[in-house]
């Protein structure tokens, strides 16, 4: 829960008297969305963590020197998209995104909202417009395409089918959802490479031979539409199975990044050992 502005200005004074537990208490509402900032801009999630880090570091650093008529989540993410170019700069290439990360906290129907165009509040037209055309060509080279906070109808309604299909062990059904040339990445497995094949896969090899022990509920990660798998156990349980990832284009299908870990389920707040009983 957010702190109310009588909270938050409380805390701040006593954090900038030197009270770190109240420093803790401050930003802990932004560590998810912050997360989530430096994921984008990463492509890492031990990465993010490590920056989310240096980022509350630095500001407890300059914590005397910060304004209270500013922003605070304002000026976090500035600390935060300041650390993270300071480390893609380190970098010889654009960052790839290589496991997943949900696009909200568990649990929370939002993460605090950044408004990147408050930075610029109290600035001058001359000066505003210079730092965004520095900021765009600095955004352009690092960051991730952006992408939508929710799914969009038609996202939504091809999720729905694709999930459909499993639980009904709908081969031919799946198929049609999925391009012609649709490939699924497992890394560091060779992907695969057609509609025919991928269901293929899916059936004989991860769902031994019935997509419906494979329960799917869908939600979003890295941006996209997505689903956290689990499989369905003898004794009508469940167990955690990993996060596949869905490229959507045109309206199918057009590739699938699959994350088999059963560790990654608790991010998406699924358990991450089996569960007994029937669903």
């Amino acid at each position: 829960m957010n702190p109310t502005d009588s909270d938050q200005h409380s805390l701040l004074a006593a954090a900038q008297a030197g009270d770190e537990l109240a420093f803790q208490r401050l930003v802990e509402p932004y560590r998810h969305a912050l997360q989530v900032h430096c994921y984008r801009m990463l492509g890492s999630t031990q990465d993010a963590e490590d920056l989310v880090q240096e980022t509350l570091l630095r500001a407890w650093r300059a914590l005397d020197r910060f304004e209270p008529r500013a922003q605070f989540q304002t000026w976090l993410y500035r600390i935060a998209t300041n650390a993270c170019l300071d480390e893609l700069q380190r970098r010889p290439r654009r960052p790839e995104l290589i496991d997943p990360f949900p696009d909200r906290p568990v649990g929370e129907a939002e993460a605090p909202v950044y408004d990147p165009a408050a930075r610029y509040a109290e600035s001058t037209v001359a000066s505003v417009n210079s730092a965004l055309q520095r900021a765009r060509a600095t955004v352009e080279e690092h960051l991730p395409a952006p992408a939508p906070a929710a799914l969009e109808p038609d996202e939504r309604e091809l999720l729905s089918r694709y999930i459909d299909a499993f639980e009904r062990d709908d081969v031919d059904g799946l198929v049609s959802l999925l391009r012609e040339d649709a490939v699924l990445r497992m890394p560091p497995q060779p992907s695969v490479i057609g509609a025919q094949a991928v269901v293929r896969f899916f059936r004989e090899t991860a769902a031994r031979g019935d997509l419906s022990r494979m329960r799917l509920t869908p939600t979003r990660a890295n941006g996209r539409p997505a689903v956290v798998v689990q499989r369905r156990t003898p004794d009508g349980g469940l167990a955690a199975h990993g996060v596949l990832i869905l490229e959507i284009s045109g309206g199918t299908v057009a590739g699938i990044d699959a994350f088999i870990n059963p560790a990654l389920l608790p991010r998406f707040g699924f358990s991450g050992e089996a569960s007994g009983g029937r669903s």
